[in-house]
């Protein structure tokens, strides 16, 4: 039988029960809210954008250290993609027709504060007059 070596060679193992048991006791220190252990609720948050003219934008959002659960596209196509503290989002229509009033909605996302965004007409030109609003 060979003997573990190195600074870990005197701690205790841990097998599968001590594991799940040491995860379970965690209870609600912030990881979770509520007194049954449950992850706390997060609100939505509507982003609603006004361009005229716009069929396609790109948001850059900063989001802490929290990540987005989701992001719901409504009547546009759109991608996006998160690293903590920052969140891009990009869409667009599919026809020619413009942006609706409010694109997507941001899962969990009411603490997410707007940090740039720019809107583009049909032929791919930036619009001046873009503001965008994250609803709470």
């Amino acid at each position: 039988m060979t003997r573990m070596q190195g600074p870990f060679a005197r701690a205790p193992r841990l097998g599968f029960v001590g594991l799940l048991t040491g995860s379970l006791s965690l209870g609600p220190s912030g990881a979770c809210g509520g007194d049954r252990g449950e992850p706390a609720a997060r609100e939505d948050a509507a982003v609603a954008v006004t361009a005229p003219g716009a069929r396609a934008c790109d948001l850059l959002f900063d989001v802490g250290d929290e990540t987005i659960a989701e992001v719901r596209f409504e009547g546009v196509e759109g991608r996006y993609y998160q690293r903590p503290p920052r969140m891009g989002v990009s869409f667009a229509v599919l026809a020619d027709a413009p942006l609706p009033a409010e694109p997507l909605t941001l899962a969990g996302g009411a603490h997410a504060s707007l940090s740039t965004a720019v809107c583009y007409d049909r032929a791919g030109q930036p619009i001046e007059r873009t503001s965008v609003e994250v609803g709470r």
